[in-house]
């Protein structure tokens, strides 16, 4: 092996490392931004979560909002019965306050089968803490089909000339690209390397497959599960930093 590829194989891991783990450090703020405001939305409106029987999975909130937007929130409203129903659908989201609230009520006639999704506006003066707009949404009971409610929280930036779905498609298209020319080019200067930078492929890769696991669990909204890859990505940081510390 020339001197000149074992230099180019150096530089490769040595960028691909930097890549790999930039890529999975905005990957990670991306999932701890999601998974901020939908904690802070669990104290929003508890007395309407405490009357429901069922989480309404069908909510979809933006994960980051700017203040130079309003950005809509909505729920899909379903009639599994075979039989035409009127389901009762309350709306509150923060007004500035988290004891203040605006509050909305639509009734919805559904036809048996029929689905129908209701949407909301959302604005940046109804952040609380100068950073988040909470919401919940209660689907009352009906026809024996049981009151459900969900809650999220979207964060609210100071960039008032940009775009919040345009920053969070910026910052995982830049995490992605990251991570995937990350791992190309360390396994290509991987031979030869040492032990240390073995170990620091192989738990960014690891830590790369949960951020990418992390990005459609944030846009869906599942807490649990958000929670959960946060955790195992903080756990694995340590296991690296350890590893290079015991390597050093």
């Amino acid at each position: 092996m020339t001197e000149t590829t074992v230099r180019r194989r150096s530089t490769a891991r040595i960028l691909g490392l930097i890549l790999l783990y930039l890529g999975i450090l905005l990957g990670a703020v991306y999932a701890a931004v999601a998974a901020w405001g939908d904690w802070e939305a669990l104290q929003f409106g508890t007395m309407v979560a405490f009357r429901s029987e069922d989480t309404l999975s069908t909510l979809r909130c933006p994960v980051l909002m700017t203040t130079g937007e309003s950005a809509p929130i909505s729920v899909l409203v379903k009639n599994p019965l075979q039989r035409e129903i009127t389901r009762t659908v309350r709306v509150y989201i923060s007004a500035g306050d988290i004891l203040a609230k605006r509050e909305f009520m639509e009734r919805v006639r559904l036809g048996p089968g029929e689905s129908r999704r209701l949407s909301w506006e959302i604005f940046p003066q109804d952040r609380v803490f100068d950073r988040f707009v909470l919401v919940r949404v209660y689907l009352a009971r009906g026809f024996f089909l049981p009151s459900a409610d969900a809650s999220c929280g979207v964060m609210v930036v100071n960039l008032p000339s940009w775009r919040g779905n345009v920053i969070v498609f910026s910052v995982l298209a830049i995490s992605l690209l990251g991570m995937g020319s990350g791992v190309f080019l360390v396994r290509k200067g991987l031979h030869g390397a040492s032990m240390r930078v073995r170990e620091l492929a192989r738990n960014g890769t690891a830590m790369a497959a949960l951020v990418v696991l992390s990005i459609p669990v944030g846009l869906i909204g599942w807490l649990w599960a958000e929670s959960i890859v946060l955790l195992l990505i903080f756990l694995l940081a340590i296991i690296t930093a350890a590893t290079v510390l015991a390597f050093h």
